[in-house]
């Protein structure tokens, strides 16, 4: 069964009678249902149905979206790039974006570069020195290298005149044995150990070489050893009014009897010091100064162990008045409570 065709209605000048529209006739734009969808762009007029221009490109502040010349969106991609100090996003000839490799310092000393493949470089090459002498090649694994062969010509063992150290047979390296330190002299007393090192023995001294023989030196060399030796009768002068003397212990020793020291306390009969029973010094006492005379009033304190003279010694009762109460009498007490006689006599008011 064939598909059916549908014959579209057309209605009346006024509007008020629908019939199928003829074969061959123009469809009036009356008939055409529109949408009442808010935002439909497509409308009716007289002519036919209108599509009106939509703005395509929102005008709000900071949309980078312009209209091109055929009224469509328009996106410059040199717009977008900021123009910030520092971007590395760069518009390229086809107009669209790469990074600039800003990754690598442009330093004139800076030996890193870009590969092949535009990634950063360094090789052995770019770091290996020049300059004339220099013992470092690159090897076969493209890195730096430094074989015995490259140090065969350095000179490690100086050839100046007097230097005692010598290259080693074996590898070349420095060397130094005793004999290369010892001096060929006939009198040296230096001589090789057991171990190969340098020694000095006791026997090897000569007693000359350690005791000087000069006038006057008071040292000697011993007849044990041949070190230097001193005892006190080789300080010790031969004078025969030296009150220096050796000592049973074999010093120098100075004794009170060859001082011959006065004695420290005079015997004299009417010398009130004695001497000392710890110290042999000077020694008095209170008894010693004080009288054995009947009636002296004066005796030893118990606190003090010294002289001393009391009221009760002298019969002096312990309130005696400094100043006479009688009439007329001009004398006042001071303010210590001894006599005081004023200036004016007394006769004058203070």
């Amino acid at each position: 069964m064939g598909k059916t065709i549908q014959t579209p209605l057309v209605h009346d000048a006024g509007r008020n009678e629908h019939t199928p529209m003829s074969p061959g006739a123009v469809l009036p734009v009356s008939v055409v249902p529109i949408s009442a969808t808010a935002g439909n762009m497509l409308k009716a007029e007289d002519e036919g149905l209108l599509v009106e221009k939509f703005p395509v490109v929102s005008s709000d502040k900071g949309n980078v979206l312009t209209p091109g010349s055929d009224g469509g969106a328009l996106l410059d991609l040199r717009d977008v790039v900021s123009p910030a100090s520092g971007n590395i996003i760069r518009t390229a000839k086809d107009g669209g974006l790469y990074a600039a490799a800003t990754d690598i310092s442009k330093d004139a000393d800076n030996p890193l570069g870009y590969g092949k493949d535009k990634g950063i470089s360094l090789s052995a090459g770019d770091i290996l020195s020049n300059d004339r002498g220099n013992l470092l090649h690159v090897g076969p694994d493209n890195k730096l290298a430094l074989t015995r062969e490259d140090m065969a010509e350095v000179t490690v063992v100086s050839r100046d005149a007097g230097n005692l150290i010598q290259a080693g047979v074996a590898d070349h390296g420095a060397y130094l044995d005793a004999n290369g330190i010892l001096s060929n002299d006939a009198n040296n007393a230096l001589s090789i150990g057991s171990d190969g090192r340098v020694i000095l023995k006791k026997h090897d001294i000569s007693p000359s070489a350690i005791v000087s023989e000069e006038g006057g030196n008071f040292l000697r060399a011993s007849t044990l050893d041949g070190g230097a030796y001193l005892d006190a009768s080789g300080v010790l002068s031969h004078d025969k009014d030296n009150l220096l003397a050796q000592g049973t212990d074999g010093k120098v020793v100075m004794t009170r009897e060859a001082l011959q020291i006065p004695p420290a306390v005079s015997t004299d009969d009417d010398n009130l010091l004695r001497v000392g029973v710890a110290d042999s010094g000077a020694y008095l006492d209170s008894d010693s100064v004080l009288s054995n005379e009947a009636g002296n009033l004066l005796s030893v304190s118990p606190v003090d162990k010294r002289v001393m003279l009391r009221r009760d010694d002298l019969g002096i009762p312990e309130e005696v008045p400094t100043v006479s109460a009688d009439d007329g009498n001009a004398i006042v007490a001071g303010s210590d409570g001894g006599s005081y006689f004023p200036y004016d006599f007394g006769t004058m008011s203070v």
